[in-house]
């Protein structure tokens, strides 16, 4: 027999994989699930760097993958359309639920041949939350980083620095973004329709006012960005300064809500009493389309009213940016 030529192309011994790495800030610890569209299941140790690994050579996809932390008990949710790139963290398990049109993105990994994912559908979900975060991404250097399939470490900086900083909570279709540090909450969707019911917002700018000859005055310096943030407010003799905003709500365009906590003194100085107290401002739409129109609501530390006011037309300027 003839032996083969030398230069003979050698056999394609290459298998498919799907990898990536799960990670929630921290990386992940525990076991990683991948379930084909068949319904079979492999599973792997998740590695102390959050990465792992499949052989999908024999497996159709699409990829449902699922990664518990066995510490932290964090269940998190992703797909993979064909091989490759496949990392889970918490915006991908919002991108499973808003692609496949559901509340809860377990119900996709649980029963997946009820629920037709495609990658129009995913991509549209993905560019949904890089557009709506994109603030925040900006601020963490990773702007147009793609959570799912772009690569990247659990080492606490740029994508992983987001979700070190921002906490992402999915209940019952109510997602909510949190600032891990203060607990305030910066934003909010919903899903599967990626309603933005709290968009990321800043209000810079004083207003004054006469109440019954007393001045009034609310001095807001507020970026949802970079929360703790400044606020004053004054009235008849009593001083109000934080450094502390807790929470900015977007009831509707024309309707915004900023609570804080901070002291009060009967000084405008530093001399004076001063006591721990919390502000409720309510900005609202006057005439002319400007937000000039507050509410304040003064509480001492035991939720005792100091003075409040409602419905005053401010003078000055309040300028606020929606993201």
């Amino acid at each position: 027999l003839d032996s083969p030529p030398l230069d003979s192309p050698p056999l394609d011994l290459q298998s498919d994989t799907v990898s990536g790495v799960a990670a929630t800030g921290a990386a992940m610890t525990g076991t990683v699930y991948l379930k084909d569209s068949n319904g079979t299941v492999i599973t792997q140790t998740i590695g102390v760097d959050g990465s792992f690994s499949f052989d999908v050579t024999v497996l159709r996809p699409p990829f449902y993958i699922r990664a518990e932390d066995s510490i932290t008990k964090e269940v998190l949710y992703s797909v993979s359309m064909e091989s490759g790139t496949g990392n889970v963290n918490p915006l991908t398990n919002l991108a499973v639920a808003i692609a496949a049109g559901v509340s809860d993105p377990a119900v996709v990994y649980n029963d997946p041949a009820s629920y037709d994912i495609t990658q129009t559908a995913l991509d549209q979900a993905i560019a949904g939350l890089l557009a709506m975060l994109e603030p925040l991404f900006e601020k963490h250097g990773c702007i147009g980083q793609n959570p799912l399939t772009d690569h990247f470490k659990a080492n606490h900086k740029k994508l992983d620095g987001f979700f070190d900083d921002v906490a992402i909570d999915l209940d019952n279709g109510h997602v909510t973004f949190m600032d891990k540090d203060s607990g305030s909450k910066i934003c909010a969707m919903s899903v599967p329709g990626m309603d933005v019911t709290d968009p990321l917002i800043s209000v810079v700018g004083t207003g004054y006012a006469f109440i019954e000859t007393f001045m009034t005055s609310v001095s807001l310096n507020v970026n949802e960005l970079s929360l703790p943030n400044k606020m004053s407010v004054s009235y008849l003799t009593t001083y109000f300064k934080s450094s502390s905003i807790t929470e900015v709500n977007v009831v509707n365009i024309d309707d915004i809500e900023i609570q804080g906590s901070g002291t009060c003194s009967d000084s405008e100085g530093s001399g004076g009493s001063s006591e721990a107290c919390t502000v409720t401002v309510t900005l609202t739409d006057g005439t002319g389309g400007n937000l000039d129109v507050l509410d304040v609501v003064l509480l001492d530390a035991s939720g005792d009213e100091i003075y409040s006011y409602s419905d005053v037309e401010m003078t000055g300027d309040f300028a606020v940016t929606y993201y």
